[in-house]
């Protein structure tokens, strides 16, 4: 993991490698970091 990425790049990186579009991916990161009331950042 890069120290440097948003929380919600680290999340959506794995579902981009397991073969989901990059604007899937990050909805689906958005979803998790929301359910969770995390912040992207």
């Amino acid at each position: 993991m890069n120290p440097y990425w948003h929380l919600k790049k680290i999340i959506a990186e794995p579902l981009r490698l397991s073969g989901l579009s990059k604007k899937s991916a990050n909805e689906q990161a958005a979803a998790m970091l929301a359910r969770d009331r995390l912040s992207a950042e």
